[in-house]
Protein backbone atom coordinates (compact mmCIF):
# COMPACT_ATOMS: atom_id res chain seq x y z
CA UNK A 1 0.00 0.00 0.00
CA UNK A 2 2.54 2.23 0.64
CA UNK A 3 4.43 2.15 -2.52
CA UNK A 4 1.55 3.02 -4.48
CA UNK A 5 0.82 6.02 -2.12
CA UNK A 6 4.68 7.02 -2.77
CA UNK A 7 3.85 6.19 -6.56
CA UNK A 8 0.32 8.23 -6.76
CA UNK A 9 0.71 11.37 -4.59
CA UNK A 10 3.80 12.87 -6.28
CA UNK A 11 1.38 12.30 -9.99
CA UNK A 12 -1.33 13.93 -7.77
CA UNK A 13 0.33 16.80 -6.49
CA UNK A 14 1.81 17.18 -10.16
CA UNK A 15 -1.57 17.35 -11.47
CA UNK A 16 -3.03 20.10 -9.26
CA UNK A 17 0.23 21.96 -9.67
CA UNK A 18 -0.46 22.21 -13.21
CA UNK A 19 -4.62 22.60 -13.14
CA UNK A 20 -3.46 25.56 -10.93
CA UNK A 21 -1.16 26.95 -13.50
CA UNK A 22 -3.84 26.79 -16.10
CA UNK A 23 -6.25 28.31 -14.13
CA UNK A 24 -4.01 31.33 -13.57
CA UNK A 25 -2.93 31.70 -17.26
CA UNK A 26 -6.92 31.51 -18.12
CA UNK A 27 -7.17 34.15 -15.42
CA UNK A 28 -4.53 36.57 -17.02
CA UNK A 29 -5.42 36.37 -20.20
CA UNK A 30 -8.82 37.11 -18.80
CA UNK A 31 -8.24 40.26 -17.30
CA UNK A 32 -6.20 41.31 -20.02
CA UNK A 33 -8.86 40.68 -22.64
CA UNK A 34 -11.44 42.74 -20.19
CA UNK A 35 -8.87 45.53 -20.15
CA UNK A 36 -8.16 46.01 -23.85
CA UNK A 37 -12.19 45.55 -24.38
CA UNK A 38 -12.64 48.78 -21.66
CA UNK A 39 -9.83 50.31 -22.97
CA UNK A 40 -11.61 50.59 -26.56
CA UNK A 41 -14.40 51.55 -25.36
CA UNK A 42 -13.22 54.47 -23.24
CA UNK A 43 -10.88 55.17 -26.33
CA UNK A 44 -13.49 55.43 -28.24
CA UNK A 45 -15.15 57.96 -26.06
CA UNK A 46 -12.08 60.33 -26.02
CA UNK A 47 -11.88 63.99 -27.77
CA UNK A 48 -8.64 63.58 -29.66
CA UNK A 49 -6.73 60.55 -30.71
CA UNK A 50 -3.61 61.83 -28.55
CA UNK A 51 -6.15 61.48 -25.29
CA UNK A 52 -7.48 57.78 -26.89
CA UNK A 53 -4.14 56.83 -26.60
CA UNK A 54 -3.53 57.57 -23.32
CA UNK A 55 -7.02 56.72 -22.00
CA UNK A 56 -6.51 53.13 -23.40
CA UNK A 57 -2.92 52.72 -22.01
CA UNK A 58 -4.24 53.85 -18.51
CA UNK A 59 -7.68 51.52 -18.40
CA UNK A 60 -5.41 48.21 -19.99
CA UNK A 61 -2.33 49.18 -16.94
CA UNK A 62 -5.67 49.33 -14.49
CA UNK A 63 -6.94 46.27 -15.49
CA UNK A 64 -3.65 43.86 -15.94
CA UNK A 65 -2.13 45.34 -12.97
CA UNK A 66 -4.63 43.34 -10.32
CA UNK A 67 -3.32 39.84 -11.80
CA UNK A 68 0.06 40.07 -13.43
CA UNK A 69 2.25 43.42 -12.38
CA UNK A 70 5.07 41.95 -14.51
CA UNK A 71 2.88 42.71 -17.55
CA UNK A 72 3.27 46.37 -17.05
CA UNK A 73 6.85 46.39 -17.47
CA UNK A 74 6.67 44.87 -21.31
CA UNK A 75 3.25 46.30 -22.22
CA UNK A 76 2.67 47.51 -26.24
CA UNK A 77 -0.48 49.03 -27.38
CA UNK A 78 -0.55 50.14 -30.71
CA UNK A 79 -0.96 53.94 -31.49
CA UNK A 80 -4.90 54.80 -32.66
CA UNK A 81 -3.81 57.19 -35.77
CA UNK A 82 -7.40 58.65 -36.43
CA UNK A 83 -10.45 60.08 -34.11
CA UNK A 84 -13.32 61.53 -36.24
CA UNK A 85 -16.75 61.00 -36.42
CA UNK A 86 -17.42 57.36 -37.56
CA UNK A 87 -13.77 55.85 -37.22
CA UNK A 88 -13.68 52.53 -35.58
CA UNK A 89 -11.11 52.72 -32.79
CA UNK A 90 -8.98 49.45 -32.96
CA UNK A 91 -6.85 49.06 -29.26
CA UNK A 92 -4.18 46.21 -29.94
CA UNK A 93 -2.01 45.33 -27.12
CA UNK A 94 0.22 42.85 -25.94
CA UNK A 95 2.42 41.79 -23.19
CA UNK A 96 5.14 39.22 -21.55
CA UNK A 97 4.73 37.98 -18.17
CA UNK A 98 6.76 35.17 -16.43
CA UNK A 99 5.34 31.60 -15.94
CA UNK A 100 7.44 31.75 -12.53
CA UNK A 101 4.62 34.60 -11.79
CA UNK A 102 2.03 31.30 -11.99
CA UNK A 103 4.40 29.13 -9.91
CA UNK A 104 7.76 29.47 -8.53
CA UNK A 105 9.51 26.03 -10.73
CA UNK A 106 8.17 27.00 -13.70
CA UNK A 107 10.18 28.14 -16.27
CA UNK A 108 9.57 29.97 -19.40
CA UNK A 109 7.39 33.40 -20.67
CA UNK A 110 4.10 33.72 -22.10
CA UNK A 111 3.39 36.52 -24.21
CA UNK A 112 -0.56 37.85 -24.54
CA UNK A 113 -1.87 39.50 -27.18
CA UNK A 114 -5.87 41.05 -28.23
CA UNK A 115 -7.56 43.39 -29.90
CA UNK A 116 -11.00 44.72 -29.42
CA UNK A 117 -12.84 47.15 -31.63
CA UNK A 118 -14.95 50.20 -30.67
CA UNK A 119 -16.69 52.47 -32.99
CA UNK A 120 -16.68 56.47 -32.04
CA UNK A 121 -20.22 58.01 -32.58
CA UNK A 122 -20.87 59.51 -35.61
CA UNK A 123 -22.97 62.42 -34.55
CA UNK A 124 -20.35 63.73 -31.72
CA UNK A 125 -17.93 65.66 -32.57
CA UNK A 126 -13.86 65.64 -31.79
CA UNK A 127 -11.12 67.69 -31.01
CA UNK A 128 -8.51 67.52 -33.83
Amino acid sequence: MSVELVIIIPMLLLVVALVYAYARVALVNANFEAGVRDAARAASQSRSAGEAEETARRVVEQGVARQSPQCLESLRIESIPDLTPGYVVTVQAECDYALSDLLVFVPGEVTVASQFSSPVDPNRGVTP
